[in-house]
């Protein structure tokens, strides 16, 4: 698209700052018109409708209605994340919503926003947290084409973006068939008390990992790298998630991530505190941060690793460690290795925990063709919105 096709977000859209009608007035809150959070705008197609929170129409006064198909673009600290209104809603004043004019189509200025938006942040000030304001997001400049043109292009990444959407149903039916597979096998289990063994008897040891001064940047390739809570806090291991080790620092062999091992948080968030991830496969050079630990299983013919994973991920099971976790107010809630080995667990027949084991592979294997199929199709989308809009 050549220069002359560039217009001013100022020339094609009112925009309109949201506001927090004041908390202290019941009378502004609760009612059916919905106000959007920035955790509420995800740059998915999904027009929104519906919100956490909620005005009445006193408070919808106090926070500015915008009309449906308009625009909304986060300006505060995340900036650049766009969402279209389903329905006329408000928001709060971390958003500005683009009220557009007849010459441009809803999703045309969606797709174009959502591949130019973070570019906004060249234009944000502030120090401690990035802002656009108002005049900076009208100077703000995208290609408008006549609308045929505005047409066909949305039609082509929304047929991108409905298979993205079908891509992300998938990944939670995965986790859902997870869930069910275990309970359908293991529920009797779980309330047969006399199958429960602490856990001191069915491990060897449990392993620390230890944490030395890192950089912010993850490893290159061949580097040393120490895994963040993140690698381990939502069930599947991610290695990705770590920090580089400073050059120079000794690495720890011992505390290297190998394939098999069952890692688990110690110390997290009370939601996350427990998490814990099998590992399939690991890059090397990979190392345990001292809030990981890592469980050695003394039998693996008496307790399955991915049945213990199986476990700890259940939503029954999770009350229990987290109830093994202790900490001062302000602090993160912490397990001990000594309340960790005192936990009870059932031991089910090993066929059964080899079943679920074998359950698992086949899972993860079709997660990650999907996980692939997901990059695929990101990887078009860039390449078609470069074409388009840059």
């Amino acid at each position: 698209m050549n220069k002359s096709g560039l217009v001013k977000i100022s020339e094609i859209a009112e925009i309109v700052t949201g506001n927090t009608p004041s908390m202290k007035v019941k009378e502004y809150y609760g009612g059916n018109i919905p106000w959007v959070k920035p955790a509420e705008v995800t740059s998915q197609y999904q027009p929104i409708t519906e919100t956490l929170q909620t005005l009445t129409e006193k408070g919808a006064k106090k926070a500015r209605v915008i009309p449906k198909d308009s625009i909304l673009i986060t300006c505060i600290g995340n900036i650049g994340r766009v969402g279209i209104a389903g329905t006329d809603l408000a928001t709060n004043q971390q958003i500005n919503s683009l009220v557009l004019n007849e010459s441009v189509m809803p999703d045309y200025i969606f797709f174009a926003l959502k591949y130019l938006g973070p570019r906004l942040e060249n234009s944000s000030t502030g120090t401690t947290l990035s802002i656009v304001n108002k005049t900076s997001l009208g100077e703000f400049k995208i290609p408008v084409p006549e609308k045929k043109l505005q047409n066909e292009i949305s039609k082509r990444l929304m047929k991108i973006e409905n298979i993205q959407a079908r891509k992300r149903i998938l990944k939670g039916l995965y986790e859902e068939l997870l869930e069910s597979s275990f309970v359908k096998l293991f529920e009797n289990s779980l309330k047969e008390t006399k199958s429960f063994h602490r856990l001191s008897k069915l491990l060897d040891k449990i392993e620390n990992g230890w944490s030395p001064v890192c950089q912010k940047e993850p490893a290159k390739e061949g580097e040393y790298g120490v895994l963040k809570l993140s690698a381990v806090s939502y069930g599947v291991y991610n290695p990705k998630e770590n920090k580089a080790m400073k050059e120079g620092s000794e690495p720890k062999l011992n505390c290297e991530v190998e394939k098999g091992d069952f890692l688990f948080t110690r110390k997290n968030t009370y939601e996350l505190v427990g998490a814990c991830a099998y590992v399939q496969e690991t890059p090397p050079r990979m190392m345990l941060p001292d809030i990981i630990f890592r469980l050695k299983i003394k039998d693996e013919n008496e307790l399955n690793p991915i049945f213990l994973w199986g476990l700890f991920n259940n939503s029954f099971f999770r009350e229990k460690i987290r109830k093994l976790a202790s900490g001062s107010a302000g602090s993160m809630p912490n397990i001990s290795k000594q309340r960790l080995l005192g936990l009870e667990i059932p031991v089910p027949d090993i066929k059964k925990q080899k079943k679920y084991a074998e359950i698992y592979k086949k899972v993860r294997e079709l997660q990650d063709k999907n996980k692939l199929q997901e990059k695929e199709i990101v990887n078009l989308q860039r390449s078609l919105s470069s074409k388009y809009f840059n």
